[in-house]
């Protein structure tokens, strides 16, 4: 390696002219990688290079949005499931005292009752820390939403409300003002964005279809999920008439005889 080194080393010192010569011959032969581009291929460039941008957006924020709305779908179903699941165990260990479930419907169909107008005053929250903050209270009778009213929840622990829940019942055996606990009845839950709250004055009860769609789509104005069901106390009398589809009571309360 020495010899060679040093060779080249003299070889240049004694004959500087041919080597000039020969690192001339040789940049003329090498290829110019900038020829032949011009102003107009630049431009052609770039307008390919927006027109595949063009092409590939719209359907990347359609599929994102549409992912989102999917998500909410999904945590606003579990919420509905949750509050049926709440009620009913309640009414299961005997314990539905109808000053703590839902609020009566108007409605004997319960598709027919009319969306919620406004929130009620607490906040469904697992954090404890939330500041200025009337955490919701299942065991406080004053904390029941009333029947036009809307249980804000938070589900993120942020202290925001994230959805808003409806819920109310209609009885299927006589209840009075005497009436302690409640063993069987319809219940229905709503479930809507917390942006819902903004259109209180048109909201609508169908729940929202889910398709692709590239911002919220009916989200802001149809629930999330709706979910009915049938709620007793599967060990009472009255569990066994309404399997039957049989009255222990008439309208006036008192027993007709057509239950054993």
């Amino acid at each position: 390696m020495k010899p060679i080194l040093l060779n080249t080393a003299l070889s240049c010192l004694f004959q500087p002219g041919y080597h000039l010569y020969y690192a001339r011959q040789q940049a003329n032969k090498m290829p110019d990688e900038e020829a032949g581009l011009t102003l107009l291929e630049c431009v052609v460039a770039i307008a390919v290079i927006a027109l595949t941008g063009a092409m590939i957006g719209p359907p990347l924020v359609m599929a994102a949005a549409t992912r989102v709305q999917t998500r909410r779908a999904e945590q606003a179903l579990q919420l509905a499931q949750g509050e049926v699941d709440r009620v009913r165990a309640m009414v299961v260990r005997g314990q539905g005292n109808v000053n703590l479930l839902p609020d009566i419907s108007t409605e004997a169909n319960l598709e027919g009752q009319g969306a919620p107008t406004t929130t009620s005053g607490q906040l469904r929250t697992t954090n404890e820390t939330c500041p200025d903050i009337d955490r919701y209270d299942a065991t406080d009778a004053s904390h029941v939403p009333a029947l036009i009213q809307a249980l804000p929840v938070d589900v993120d622990g942020d202290c925001d409300a994230e959805f808003l829940v409806q819920s109310f019942r209609y009885p299927l055996e006589f209840e009075d003002d005497d009436t302690v606990i409640a063993q069987d009845f319809q219940m229905m839950v709503r479930v809507y964005s917390a942006r819902a709250s903004n259109h209180f004055d048109n909201l609508e009860v169908e729940e929202a279809s889910l398709g692709f769609t590239s911002g919220e789509g009916d989200y802001w104005k149809k629930p999330l999920a709706v979910l009915t069901t049938r709620v007793n106390q599967s060990d009472t009398d009255v569990a066994l008439c309404g399997y039957h589809g049989l009255n222990s009571a008439n309208a006036d309360g008192e027993d007709d005889g057509d239950c054993r």
